[in-house]
């Protein structure tokens, strides 16, 4: 795993993760910056759980998501964990849970959803 982070006197920090050839981009704003420095540091592919959203190499003609698909993944996710989703609190979820879901949207090329608030896509604020 390859990185450059920027680091200016002034303003927001950037890094750019380099797995398998495809970068990886946060900035210090980032819920988990300090996670993502850290596991960086160990090189420790977990970091790619961090990222909120696909890599920032994308085709710029991408197909949808399959529907099925996404809902099959989701069902057989919270069904090998015992949860059920519908009378489960979004605050509730462990942040390991949440970090795979979020990898679980992006390898279906859901991606994530524009709340940023939303616990599910961006995970717990610190």
């Amino acid at each position: 795993m390859e990185f450059v982070l920027t680091h200016p006197d002034e303003g927001l920090k950037n890094i750019t993760v380099l797995f398998d050839g495809v970068p990886y981009v946060a900035d210090s704003d980032h819920p988990w910056w300090d996670e993502i420095i850290d596991f960086v540091l160990d090189d420790d592919p977990r970091v790619l759980d961090l990222f909120p959203i696909r890599s920032v190499q994308q085709p710029s003609t991408e197909a949808e998501p399959d529907e099925e698909a996404v809902f099959t993944a989701l069902n057989d996710f919270f069904e090998e964990r015992g949860i059920d989703p519908f009378t489960r609190a979004p605050e509730d979820y462990s942040n390991e849970e949440l970090g795979s879901l979020r990898t679980l949207f992006d390898r279906l090329g859901a991606g994530a959803c524009p709340d940023p608030d939303c616990l599910f896509c961006y995970g717990p604020r610190s």
